[in-house]
């Protein structure tokens, strides 16, 4: 998780990231979010926000894997959204 959290810092790896990392990964990642290990919890969400920050594509992928969002902040994701295209 840590190598890939450094290969998002590179703006050059943004396209690369978001075509070659699947779906498997990002479950996995979500996976370690709830473990009792409180670094592998900080870790997985570092990682996360890093993609994030690669754009919609990683976004979409996250989104994708089954209780990576709840309810609440779904709905969040979507106001803040609509409000950036407003």
């Amino acid at each position: 998780m840590e190598i890939l959290a450094n290969l998002c810092k590179a703006e050059d790896n943004g396209v690369l990231i978001c075509e070659y990392v699947d779906l498997e990964s990002y479950k996995e990642i979500i996976c370690h979010l709830t473990l009792p290990d409180v670094l592998l919890v900080i870790s997985a969400l570092e990682v996360l926000y890093m993609l994030t920050e690669m754009g919609e594509v990683s976004c979409s992928k996250i989104a994708k894997v089954e209780k990576s969002i709840g309810k609440g902040e779904m709905k969040s994701v979507t106001l803040a959204y609509v409000g950036k295209m407003s």
